[in-house]
């Protein structure tokens, strides 16, 4: 039991490090007032640090943290509740698991556990009005953090009360101060906003200024632009949204300490006629996104404004559906804002629920520059070579996010190539069609290394190199 009678579910016994933690929060906490002035870095960041959410429990998660380990710098497994009497409870028999972080550590990613609150603002108000109930509640936090060995936690306390959002600042002070002495780190998960005008509770709460002159990092939960229960249906993010989201960011909180939480998921609504919803939305991941554009035949459609795609179609009940959702084109150009701020990194809601391309792109920049986002190329629609007969490629989509493209090289493993967007190529090998790929390629700065930025399935003849394009 921790002091003033409240389980502490995982300490079982004051350890000397415990009862020096003890030590350490015994006295009052007090409302201290706090400078947020500084001047922001221009030095631009080398490679920023690449970081996911994951729900454990999910299967697709774990199978995503197998594939992309080496591409990750960070993991924030969704871990631990906080409850109304501010009591934290796991969020499921995964919590703490031995070979999660095994695999992490071998893997040389960091663990830094998410908390939640689970949006309930009472549970905050509790926390950070009441100093004794404060003080055992970062004691919780802090015992959580050395048993497990973790580097830090991911502090994910939403919809906070705006007349909290002082306290707030302060219970974060504490828990920073307290986590420093016994060299941790605290992250804390904010929602966007592009002003402290921003007036609703969501927002409202967080004091950017406050908040960045303390926690260690900043997490910017830059999605649900329009979420489940929104009345319009609409894109999860928009490029000109996180743009003025980070402009704001970055004038009040060091750039350094600033993490974009980047979103690969959509919603699926029901809605009327003009835009308006009828209905919950559904959370989708990006295979199933996939899996409802291959059954029903739909087209992918592309908003320029908020450089995200989207479907439109009409369900079996003859209801109107907008689908929107974002995947590896969409990555790409928040990457560019990531870049374009000098930000510390980035982190992915959430792990199994992805484009799979989109780590492509991720490791490309892993191995690579960051100076030069890779170009992106989508041909739309899998190509089938049959011998004798015209191969068109195309309809290409291809385009640099932060240039221009200067060339293209096809060549489809005959000897013979283009220097067309576009080709038309009639093969004349004897052999039956096999799998292959398609790709595009973008020079490393200053080599003449050649690395993928997209690919997607090409069959085409086995004994034989694939069709391939450098797109630069």
């Amino acid at each position: 039991m921790s002091p003033g009678g409240r389980p502490a579910p995982f300490v079982t016994q004051l350890t000397a490090v415990l009862i020096m933690v003890t030590a350490v929060l015994s006295g009052s906490y007090l409302m201290r007032g706090s400078s947020a002035s500084f001047e922001n870095s221009t030095q631009l960041v080398s490679t920023p640090v690449f970081s996911a959410w994951i729900q454990p429990w999910e299967e697709e998660g774990m199978g995503s943290l197998l594939r992309y380990r080496t591409i990750l710098d960070e993991i924030s497994p969704y871990w631990y509740w906080t409850l109304p009497n501010a009591t934290i409870v796991p969020t499921s028999n995964m919590t703490g698991d031995e070979g999660f972080i095994r695999l992490c550590r071998e893997s040389s990613i960091e663990v830094v556990p998410m908390i939640s609150n689970l949006h309930n603002p009472d549970t905050l108000r509790l926390i950070v009005r009441n100093s004794t109930v404060q003080r055992e509640h970062i004691m919780d936090l802090l015992n959580i953090t050395l048993e497990g060995g973790y580097k830090g936690l991911d502090i994910n306390y939403e919809s906070l009360y705006t007349e909290d959002r002082e306290f707030y600042v302060n219970f974060i002070e504490n828990l920073t101060e307290t986590f420093h002495r016994y060299g941790r780190v605290v992250y804390v998960s904010v929602f966007p906003k592009t002003s402290e005008a921003d007036d609703w509770y969501g927002p409202a709460g967080y004091d950017y200024p406050g908040l960045g002159a303390h926690a260690d990092y900043i997490k910017i939960m830059a999605y649900n632009l329009h979420w489940s229960t929104c009345n319009t249906s609409g894109p999860v993010t928009s490029y000109r949204w996180v743009d003025a989201v980070l402009s704001y960011a970055v004038s009040v909180i060091p750039r350094e300490k600033i993490i974009l939480g980047v979103p690969l998921f959509g919603y699926d609504w029901p809605i009327w006629p003009n835009g308006t919803t009828r209905g919950i939305a559904k959370n989708c991941s990006y295979g199933e996104i996939m899996a409802l554009k291959e059954e029903r035949g739909l087209k992918r459609l592309w908003n320029p404004a908020s450089r995200t795609p989207y479907f439109l179609y009409t369900d079996k009940s003859g209801i109107l559906h907008a689908l929107h959702y974002t995947d590896c084109e969409s990555l790409l150009h928040e990457m560019d804002l990531v870049r374009k701020y000098s930000i510390h990194g980035l982190s992915i809601w959430k792990l199994g629920g992805e484009d799979p391309r989109a780590f492509e792109y991720l490791q490309f920049l892993k191995e690579n520059s960051f100076d030069n986002l890779p170009p992106y190329l989508d041909i739309g629609e899998d190509l089938m070579g049959m011998r004798g007969v015209p191969l068109n490629m195309g309809p290409v989509r291809a385009y640099d996010v932060d240039g221009t493209l200067r060339s293209v090289w096809w060549e489809f493993g005959d000897g013979e190539s283009s220097e067309v967007l576009e080709p038309t190529h009639t093969s004349s090998f004897l052999t039956e069609p096999q799998a292959g790929t398609l790709s595009a390629s973008s020079p490393t700065p200053g080599t003449s290394e050649m690395g993928p930025s997209s690919s997607t399935p090409l069959p085409w003849w086995s004994t034989h190199t694939p069709a391939r394009a450098s797109i630069q």
